[in-house]
């Protein structure tokens, strides 16, 4: 209970199965309701975590947090100085033993625009380590990206749509550098990892003749490289200028981009860009089509990688996943995941990749034209081989095309909000190159909003969502549930 009569209730713990949920932030004044689109959360190796979110305190809008270590301790205020909560990013990481909170906002005290950063330990104990933006900000940074190496933390953002800047946190202090791209043209996205020492900061930005290019630049631990143009053919085009993805590993980093190739008429390129050993090792064509593909993906398992992503083929589409096996030191051939038969009349609307472990799984939402409901479908890859795309949620399609999925140490757990007995609820499993049992997560009756989030939980998942109070449904309140497959 706080001081503001925000009270939770508490169910006991299971061995196996989900433990049971809990209202997190939960008020029957309608004065405290929850905000539903600001979450973050995140899990220390003792499987402590830390959510922050926000929601009115009697009418103001703050930035609570609350840390579980075996029992939740009390909500404390992250956050309050602000006159705009659309504006407000939330990033929240652990570097194993202690949690770091970032909030970018705009002032309501001198007007002004901050990235401010505080620790916590898993007891609760708030280091206030410092605004990352100079004094006098006028312009609001924009795809904030956090990671920790497992010591420190590294921020990435865009400022004033022309500047890549970071800051590296080494444990005691924070090292602000900026701008990083050397350039003063419009940045389209950013991607930022860290390969367990170091990280690396990948962006596009058009250049003179209005393309796009992709650059990196990588931070060995003393300062940030100059930025590489990580394409090697200077007239091409990234065709999408939001597609560039990358990856970490303990071997370097890989990036990966969707191109059309001027070169060759009607010609496009999913391309990659290894960094091994202190260079990036030149782009190389991995697939090649006539149209055009969409939303790449990848993701790093030890030294593999992994880019996934989809196309248009007439009155369907196709899901594609190519393989790098770091010890041929190949890019396998392109697989194509789905069966087109069974996807005609159906519509692609989200795609996910994820690494499970040692593999890969790929999963993605399709709604199906005759009931208008949707269906999530998965694959995994199993040393170096993808098995059959099979359908997660048969029993229980989804209301809508949003689904939540987070990668474990194997397989990865998904959820997603489904009509089941005549309610709605919001449906969880585990999938390990199989589907496994299936599980309501909210147990009480109310309208799941669409925010959700998963983070790993010790041997399980945790997840997070927002739900209509059932005595007052002008107020939302977050709840929280816990599976151990």
């Amino acid at each position: 209970d706080n001081d503001q009569g925000n009270t939770c209730n508490v169910n006991a713990l299971a061995t196996s199965g989900w433990t049971g949920v809990r209202d997190v932030a939960s008020d029957n004044d309608d004065d405290s309701s929850c905000l539903t689109n600001k979450i973050a959360a995140a899990t220390a190796d003792s499987g402590a975590f830390m959510v922050a979110y926000l929601q009115n305190d009697n009418g103001v809008a703050k930035v609570f947090g609350r840390i579980n270590n075996g029992t939740w301790g009390d909500p404390f205020v992250i956050a309050d100085d602000f006159s705009d909560y659309y504006s407000i990013e939330l990033k929240l990481a652990s570097n194993g033993i202690n949690f770091m909170a970032a909030i970018s906002y705009y002032s309501s005290s001198d007007y002004y625009y901050h990235l401010h950063t505080r620790t916590y330990t898993e007891d609760g104990l708030e280091t206030d380590t410092g605004d990352l933006l100079p004094t006098s900000t006028t312009y609001q940074p924009n795809r904030i990206s956090m990671v920790s190496n497992g010591s420190g933390y590294c921020i990435a953002w865009i400022q004033a749509s022309y500047d890549v800047y970071a800051g590296v946190y080494d444990g005691a202090s924070w090292t602000t550098t900026g701008p990083i791209d050397g350039a003063s043209y419009y940045l389209s996205s950013l991607s930022l990892a860290t390969d367990g020492v170091g990280y690396c900061i990948a962006w596009t930005e058009q250049n003179v003749s209005y393309y796009y290019d992709a650059y990196a630049s990588v931070h060995d631990g003393t300062g940030w490289s100059a930025a590489v143009n990580l394409d090697d053919n200077p007239t091409t085009n990234n065709n999408d200028a939001n597609s560039l993805v990358l990856a970490g590993s303990g071997g370097g980093y890989c990036a990966a981009w969707c191109q059309y190739d001027y070169d060759t008429a009607y010609h496009y390129d999913i391309n990659t860009n290894r960094y091994e050993s202190g260079t990036w090792l030149g782009a190389e064509s991995i697939a090649a089509f006539s149209s055009s593909p969409n939303s790449a993906q990848i993701a790093a398992s030890g030294a593999d990688y992994c880019v996934s992503w989809y196309r248009g083929m007439g009155s369907t589409y196709g899901i594609y996943s190519c393989l790098y096996d770091d010890t041929s030191g190949d890019w396998g051939e392109p697989v194509m995941l789905n069966d087109l038969i069974s996807s005609m009349g159906t519509s692609l609307s989200y795609l996910y990749l994820v690494s499970s472990g040692a593999d890969f799984s790929v999963v993605w939402s399709r709604q199906d034209g005759a009931t208008s409901t949707y269906n999530l479908v998965a694959a995994a890859s199993e040393d170096g081989q993808w098995g059959e795309s099979e359908i997660i949620n048969a029993e229980v399609p989804g209301l809508s095309s949003d689904f939540y999925i987070q990668p474990g140490d194997s397989g990865c757990f998904i959820a997603w909000r489904g009509l089941y007995g005549g309610t709605y609820n919001l449906f969880g499993t585990a999938y390990d190159g199989g589907v496994g049992s299936k599980f309501i997560l909210d147990s009480e009756p109310g309208i799941i909003e669409y925010t959700c989030l998963i983070v790993p939980s010790g041997a399980g998942y945790r997840s997070f969502w927002y739900q209509k109070d059932s005595r007052n449904l002008s107020i939302y309140n977050l709840w929280t549930n816990r599976v151990v497959p």
